[in-house]
């Protein structure tokens, strides 16, 4: 999948390329006696003979959505009251967003290579506001559920995350090529590098040829409600969640 972004918004910046994996599995631990199912049947929408339950949980993955607390659709599997389950996901992104002046500024370098001080005065020197991200991001969720009643549940997520150069850059160029896609201007940087260029609204950061990073996230803590009736096929969850600041502000 390619965007290109066109919006030089902190909020708005989407990935160039992504390619992402989730695996989920649950491990309930049920008690000894038979409990009733916490979410009566009418409540589920059935295809074809099957519960379904909504979306994927997966959380964003792009660097700027990244930081915000990460509301996901609610946890499929029914757990009995009293009882607990284990979920984990994995998620790998490649990430290459830029504004329209940095595209044409690597378009036009004679030869591909790094970034130096003065291609960042360069960029900065660009008319409006400008950003670029390369980086690729990797991430491990592990989420702890604990169903309290019928209606009532509680979570804890603990993740860890890997920052890094772009280990599937030259898979998403030749794929590109591949198709008479447009490259973004990627053929102008190098590869396997992680650059960060922001200059938006005069907030400037940079980071150019970081090296990668890893460590655990902040925890979020949550519970969740869904003792409310609707008429099948429709079910609501109610969900409020803390990301809990436990180590103080960090880069991404």
């Amino acid at each position: 999948m390619d965007h290109a972004v066109r919006r030089p918004h902190w909020l708005a910046a989407c990935p160039a390329t992504w390619l992402a994996a989730v695996l989920a599995w649950p491990l309930a631990a049920h008690t000894a006696a038979t409990t009733p199912d916490p979410q009566p049947p009418a409540e589920r929408t059935e295809v074809s003979g099957r519960p379904f339950y909504g979306p994927l949980r997966a959380r964003d993955l792009t660097p700027f959505g990244y930081l915000r607390l990460d509301m996901r659709p609610a946890y499929s599997g029914a757990i009995a009251p009293g009882g607990w389950a284990i979920e984990t996901e994995f998620g790998y992104q490649n990430t290459w967003a830029l504004s329209d002046p940095v595209e044409k500024y690597l378009q036009a370098r004679p030869e591909r290579d790094g970034l130096t001080s003065v291609d960042l005065a360069a960029i900065r020197d660009l008319p409006g506001e400008n950003y670029l991200v390369d980086l690729e991001l990797g991430e491990l969720d592990v989420t702890l559920h604990r169903q309290l009643t019928p209606h009532w549940g509680a979570f804890v997520i603990v993740s860890a995350a890997a920052y890094g150069g772009g280990m599937l850059d030259g898979a998403i160029e030749q794929f590109h090529s591949a198709f008479g896609m447009s490259d973004k201007g990627r053929r102008g940087l190098a590869r396997d590098q992680m650059n960060v260029v922001m200059d938006l609204d005069a907030l400037q950061y940079a980071s150019i040829g970081a090296r990668a990073r890893n460590g655990l996230l902040d925890p979020t803590l949550g519970v969740r409600y869904t003792g409310v009736s609707l008429p099948v096929p429709w079910s609501l969850a109610l969900e409020a969640a803390l990301k809990v600041p436990v180590a103080g502000q960090r880069d991404f």
